[in-house]
Parts: structure tokens; sequence; C-alpha cells
């Protein structure tokens, strides 16, 4: 009796046990399915879902790859052996892996439109060659001498024999060149210029002289003390005033006051006839930076002006006009 009581005793502890290991293996299969279902990648509507949520998908699905191939959250992709980054790359689907930032759509929605403004300019220029342009390249120079030449020469045959080139031709073509597009419209402006400035630029010599000797009058009576400065540093009245006068002070000035300077010409009743009134204005407003310098200086400063308030000069030129007209200087 006493043995048939331990050998039941045995076979019910042996079934126990086997109970015992097959729940235990039916709970590793529960978690084993749990975690298989857990890491399935979450299901994104990327038509609703904002920036933040998309992100936060795909670092679940980092998350849930990364632990299960034995590599921590933190580790450094270098720990991670070869085996386990193929690992992940098969569990993150590489369309996840595409940016869907607001940021970087219109990065590259402004890279297009600079690259479009670019191409636009680009042939814009190479239509138009303005000045600059010209200048910018020893190809672009030759076309520019070239386009002053032909312009210069065909004004010239168009007007006939009485007129006489001088390098202020050059000085008065220039604003023109830099300004239009089409070879035409630089040649009638030009030309009509030229037909409206004709006295400076007919054969007789005499006109030229007369101007200027009238130019020195005024000089001399409106600015006495800056007419003895330039006798006494023999800055000679040939050596500027003509190419003053010829030049509209297009030769001088830099082109922006040109500019401002011939639309109050080419508007204005009072026409070119202003313009030794402008050239008073202008030695009056710089006569304090004339009376600094030594001869030499003084003529190349004559010949190169800083840039000027253009309005404060034609608004003194009409001043003085009014004060010779009254004294009756001539």
């Amino acid at each position: 009796t006493a043995t048939t009581t331990a050998a039941l005793a045995a076979r019910q502890a042996s079934i126990s046990a086997q109970g015992n290991t097959n729940l235990q293996t039916d709970k590793s299969d529960i978690s084993k399915q749990s975690s298989a279902g857990d890491s399935k990648p979450p299901m994104v509507d990327t038509k609703t879902a904002d920036t933040s949520s998309a992100a936060n998908a795909l670092d679940s699905k980092k998350a849930s790859a990364i632990p299960s191939n034995g590599v921590g959250a933190n580790a450094h992709p270098s720990s991670a052996s070869k085996d386990e980054s193929a690992s992940v790359n098969t569990l993150v689907p590489a369309s996840d892996v595409i940016s869907t930032k607001p940021n970087d759509v219109k990065q590259a929605k402004a890279s297009n439109e600079t690259k479009e403004s670019a191409s636009m300019n680009e042939t814009r220029n190479q239509h138009t060659r303005p000045f600059e342009t010209l200048l910018a390249d020893p190809k672009g120079q030759e076309e520019y001498a070239r386009m002053h030449g032909r312009v210069i020469a065909a004004v010239l045959n168009a007007l006939g024999p009485d007129y006489d080139y001088c390098v202020e031709m050059v000085s008065l073509l220039t604003p023109f060149v830099d300004i239009m597009t089409e070879e035409y419209d630089v040649y009638m402006s030009y030309r009509c210029l030229i037909e409206k400035h004709e006295a400076m630029f007919r054969g007789d010599s005499d006109k030229v002289k007369g101007a200027t000797a009238s130019f020195v009058t005024m000089f001399r009576v409106l600015q006495p003390e800056l007419w003895e400065f330039f006798e006494s540093e023999e800055v000679r009245a040939q050596q500027w005033v003509p190419s003053w006068l010829k030049s509209l002070l297009a030769r001088q000035l830099p082109l922006p006051c040109v500019f401002r300077l011939w639309d109050t010409y080419f508007s204005s009743d009072d026409g070119l006839e202003l313009h030794p009134f402008v050239c008073l204005a202008i030695i009056d407003l710089i006569q304090e930076e004339l009376l600094e310098l030594d001869g030499a200086d003084v003529t190349a400063y004559l010949h190169s002006l800083p840039l000027m308030d253009i309005d404060q000069v034609i608004a003194l030129a009409h001043n003085i006009r009014e004060d010779v007209v009254g004294r009756g200087i001539l």
C-alpha cells in the first residue's frame, strides 16, 4: 500500500509539472504573437496626418524594429551589424523615409523659381545687350565700339560735310546706347540731338569760340575769386570749357546725372539754352573743392565730376540766368 501511494504521488507531480510547462509555452506564444502584432508598422493616412504625426509613426516603426534585433534604441548605427542594418532597412518601407515636411516643398519650389528667373534674365540680356553687359567682355567692347562707329558715321553722312567729327560726339552717343536696345532708335535719337546742338559741331569754329567767350565772361563776373584762382594756377578756359559745352556734360558727369540733366533739356521749353547756366551752377557748387586743389588736379577734377544733386543744379541754373539777364552781363 505504501508503494502504491508513493507511485501515485509521483505521477501526479509529473502531470502537474507538464501542465505548468504547457502553460508557460502558451504564454510565450501569446507574448510572441502580441509582440509580432505590435511590431507591424502603423497605418498612417498621409492625406490627413500632419507632419508631426507622420514623423511619430516613422519613429514608432524604427523603435519597434530595432529592439527586435537586439540593438538598443539609443545605440549608435556603427554598433549594429550588417545583418541588423539590413533587417532595419527591410522593416522600414522606403516610401516612409521620403520627407513630407512643408519646408522642403517650399525650398524646392523656390529653387525652381530662382532657376527660371536666372534663365529669363540670361535670355533678356542676350537680346538687349545693355551698356554694362557689352563692356563686361572683350567681344562686347568690340561690339560697343563698332556700334559707336556705325551710328556716328551714319549721322555725319546724313547731315552732310558741314559737320566735323570731334571726341565729344562719342560722349553724346553713350547715354543712348546705354538705355536703348535697338540700333535704329539709337541712330534717330542721336541724330536729333546733333541737329539741336549743331552750333557746336559745324565746321565754323567761330560759334564755339563765341560760346566759350560768353561763358568766360559770365564766369569772371559771377565767380571772381575762383576765376583769379584759375588764373594763378594756370587753368586755361580752353582746357575745359569747350568740352563742357560740346558734350552737354556727358563726358564729365556720371551717367545717372546725365540722364536726369538731359530729361530737363529734352522736356522743358528752355532746352539746350539752359546748358551754359547749368555749367555755371556746377562751378558754383564745387568751388570749395576746387580751391583746395592745384593746377593739374583742378583740370582733372573738371573732366571727371562727382555725383551731384541735379535738381539742385537746375534750380541754381535758373537763378543764375535771371541774375545774368537782370544785371545785363551779356
